[in-house]
């Protein structure tokens, strides 16, 4: 993925057979993101990439539902979901809350209520973030994502 100057193509998941999707449909873009918590700390520093028409990428680590939801709503107030083409959410591990008397949302409805039925597609448990056996991805290439069928294309090299 970052050695070769081909582009990789369509990457399969012969575990799963394909990754579900929150929301169907197709589209094609530059793929930006990465860590959902550092993501959120950079809106309104000058340092925040371009998110307009770009496949944003989002994962986390050790963050409980309640802060997920927090930081998605943190990207909602400030028109990210508007401006994107669609949303492939990686790995969220270990967020969970761990007291069990906490009344709250699990991160799966948490999850489901920013993306079931937006505008846009939307796949879930791609394999990538803190985990051990994780798809590297070059951020900033051209990617096709077709929600409906549960997969993505690279359409370009990460190496130039």
């Amino acid at each position: 993925m970052v050695t070769s100057d081909k582009k990789f193509g369509k990457l399969n998941f012969p575990e799963v057979g394909h990754l579900p999707n929150l929301n169907s449909g197709n589209v094609s873009g530059r793929i930006v993101g990465g860590n959902l918590a550092v993501l959120t700390s950079l809106i309104g520093t000058g340092y925040l990439t371009e998110l307009k028409n770009k496949i944003l990428l989002l994962e986390d680590i050790s963050e409980p539902p309640y802060k997920i939801d927090r930081m998605l709503n943190q990207l909602r107030l400030n028109q990210v979901f508007k401006n994107v083409k669609g949303i492939i959410l990686g790995s969220f591990v270990d967020c969970t809350e761990l007291n069990k008397k906490k009344k709250t949302l699990t991160l799966e409805e948490v999850l489901s209520d920013y993306f079931s039925g937006i505008n846009f597609p939307v796949i879930h448990s791609f394999p990538h973030g803190h985990i051990k056996d994780f798809v590297t991805i070059p951020i900033g290439i051209k990617i096709k994502l077709n929600a409906r069928k549960g997969h993505f294309e690279f359409e370009e090299s990460g190496v130039r």
